[in-house]
């Protein structure tokens, strides 16, 4: 029994597994799509660093809007609400929703920016890969293309379809 080719036949069903697509895709990509990709990856991470962090803040951000004297009264927060010239517990509300805001506002924008990459890449890597292809059909020397309604009756007519390629 012979090796399965890597090309795809017409009407045979391929069952490749996820990491061999994923390294045959791969290998089809130019070095600036694959940096791309690398950059995309670095977004990724970056992306959900900034949403843990954005998370991460939001529950001493509701702590201090509920109880800011209970938030005062911790030596860490009191010593730096000391060194901003903030006095009472009151005064810190403004400046920590602010904070929490900024984050947000950051997480959000590099989730955008993640939205933007990511579409950006998979619409380049599809336009690289498609002009490759019709690229590679058109330089085939065994190319044969046949008219729609030749291709539906060669299924029937071998002969039939020859004799298009030939013509064409």
């Amino acid at each position: 029994m012979s090796e399965p080719s890597d090309t795809l036949a017409v009407g045979q069903p391929q069952s490749k597994s996820l990491p061999v697509l994923l390294r045959r895709l791969w290998s089809h990509l130019s070095s600036r799509r694959r940096r791309q990709l690398f950059a995309v990856l670095g977004l990724m991470i970056s992306s959900a660093l900034a949403e843990v962090v954005s998370l991460g803040a939001l529950l001493p951000f509701l702590g201090v809007l509920s109880a800011p004297e209970k938030v005062f009264s911790y030596y860490l927060v009191a010593d730096l609400a000391g060194r901003l010239g903030i006095t009472s517990a009151e005064q810190m509300v403004l400046p920590l929703t602010l904070v929490f805001a900024a984050i947000a506002v950051t997480a959000g924008s590099i989730r955008l920016a993640l939205l933007w990459a990511t579409t950006r890449l998979s619409f380049a890597a599809g336009a690289d890969l498609g002009i490759e292809i019709y690229r590679r059909t058109l330089t085939s020397p065994t190319a044969c293309t046949l008219p729609a309604t030749a291709a539906k009756s060669s299924a029937a007519s071998p002969a039939r379809s020859r004799r298009w390629c030939m013509a064409a």
